[in-house]
């Protein structure tokens, strides 16, 4: 089947995949509500990367280029034959299947997921809704006790990384893979073809989330990333002068 035919979804099949694999508030609504289109295999869902651009654009703001980052980042692997995550998916889709990818971190909130770790492990928890819902003044949650429902999450979790050793040893190497792959990167659009250019661009992506999730080192690796994206079109007008 081409990936990039549409899939004509049951009420019931979409309920599951919505609980089990598409554990996003946004994501799983989209689909849910068919404002954003299954492709590929209702197995091994995949859905458009510029479908989700404009759905998330739609509204007036730039929310869908945000959307596109993480989908480009942190989920560009689909089931391959091991029943794992380890297909890349083609060019301009990502996966919808949430649990299990690198996008799916230690420390969740355990609302709409269990194992981050494990393939459809999609599940809702009234019982850690509770935990965030009970924070709620007057039907609203000030941004400072999200904060702390974000902090007791990340305790929670044996698994998280926080201000840990392990977590700086894991910084470090993944800003020196990040690092690597700026290098190649902006050698494939110098002197690549125009086909290579994107799928390197896809790989920097997905070492910036990578080393993003580390600790508290969001800060320093969007530094590092805007430093890449600057210098990426960089590359572009000189190329395009040649």
């Amino acid at each position: 089947m081409d990936p990039n035919t549409a899939l004509t979804l049951t009420d019931q099949v979409s309920d599951q995949m919505v609980r089990k694999k598409v554990t996003c508030p946004f994501l799983g609504g989209a689909v849910h509500q068919k404002f954003l289109a299954v492709r590929g295999d209702a197995d091994n869902p995949l859905a458009s990367i510029e479908d989700v651009r404009r759905l998330g654009n739609s509204g007036g703001g730039d929310l869908g280029d945000l959307l596109v980052m993480f989908a480009s980042g942190n989920h560009a692997f689909m089931r391959g034959d091991d029943g794992k995550l380890s297909k890349k998916v083609p060019n301009g889709l990502f996966s919808l299947e949430l649990p299990g990818s690198q996008g799916s971190h230690p420390g969740h909130s355990g609302i709409l997921q269990g194992d981050p770790e494990t393939l459809d492990s999609g599940r809702p928890s009234e019982a850690d809704f509770a935990r965030l819902a009970i924070r709620a003044k007057g039907g609203f949650i000030k941004r400072s006790d999200l904060g702390r429902f974000i902090a007791e999450n990340l305790l929670r979790d044996p698994k998280s990384k926080v201000l840990a050793l392990t977590a700086a040893q894991l910084l470090v190497r993944d800003v020196g893979a990040l690092a690597q792959t700026v290098a190649v990167t902006l050698g494939t659009i110098l002197g690549g073809s125009a086909d290579d250019a994107p799928a390197a661009g896809r790989t920097a992506e997905e070492k910036f989330h990578q080393a993003a999730w580390r600790g508290q080192s969001g800060r320093i690796i969007r530094r590092v990333w805007s430093a890449l994206c600057v210098s990426d079109q960089q590359a572009r007008r000189e190329r395009h002068r040649r």
